[in-house]
């Protein structure tokens, strides 16, 4: 199986890839990764200080990863005041990632935060 098959349900168009497809995009992102990333805090990649072990994507990183995929990312912010506590605060972001070319949606996350956070 070396192209894409496409089966077409009620609600939405469901792509499934080859294994060559998939083969393809990993080798890409793993290129990408030693041509054009680096690690450290100042760099596309790390360990979070007290955070654990394990290294996270930065904000650099996913930005080259975007580019590689052609995918744009929109944020939608929420900005609430805490009941209760003045002059602190809640942060919504809600992040949708769309495909450039066609515009389709391909994920979407939310990250929440608060001033009243120790970390």
């Amino acid at each position: 199986m070396s192209q894409e098959l496409t089966t077409t349900t009620k609600q939405s168009e469901l792509t499934i890839l080859s294994p060559d497809v998939i083969h393809a995009q990993i080798q890409a992102v793993q290129e990408l990764m030693k041509s054009e990333m680096k690690e450290g805090l100042d760099g596309h990649y790390a360990k979070i200080p007290g955070c654990g072990d394990k290294k996270v994507l930065l904000k650099a990183g996913a930005e080259k990863l975007n580019l590689l995929f052609r995918l744009a990312a929109h944020f939608q912010i929420t900005i609430r005041d805490v009941p209760g506590h003045p002059g602190h605060r809640e942060y919504e972001v809600i992040t949708t990632l769309t495909q450039i070319n066609t515009g389709q949606v391909w994920g979407q996350g939310v990250g929440c935060c608060s001033t009243m956070e120790s970390k």
